[in-house]
């Protein structure tokens, strides 16, 4: 009776033990990271993983003549990385003290129209 309330327990555990059913992910290796600070606040920057993922980016002081604490900065820039399915998506935006707009092939239209007629709408 023992041995069978042993293997009862035994099956029980190996049965109450989880599988892992995702593999391990490795982890992107960073193959471009550059940097540019500029003394007015402007910025430039680009970044790329060995994995397909990528960013841009280009900020502008919109009001360089401003006191530095009420400076603005307009930013342009793209992202892109590979989705589970395999396809790359890529995005493009700008952003200022009106807003952020998108745009790209995988953003809906609509979006993106909205997006820059709220932004048009503060100008």
């Amino acid at each position: 009776m023992f041995k069978i309330l042993m293997l009862v327990a035994l099956v029980g555990f190996v049965a109450a033990v989880p599988i892992d059913s995702e593999p391990e992910r490795r982890v992107p290796q960073i193959i471009r990271n550059d940097i540019h600070k500029n003394e007015d606040g402007s910025f430039d920057f680009v970044y790329e993983t060995d994995d397909g993922n990528y960013r841009e980016e280009k900020g502008v002081v919109i009001n360089p003549n401003a006191p530095e604490e009420e400076r603005k900065i307009a930013v342009t820039g793209l992202y892109r990385y590979i989705n589970d399915e395999g396809k790359t998506i890529e995005t493009h935006y700008t952003a200022d003290e009106n807003g952020f707009v998108p745009s790209g092939a995988d953003i809906p239209a609509i979006i993106t129209k909205t997006a820059q007629e709220i932004h048009d709408s503060k100008h």
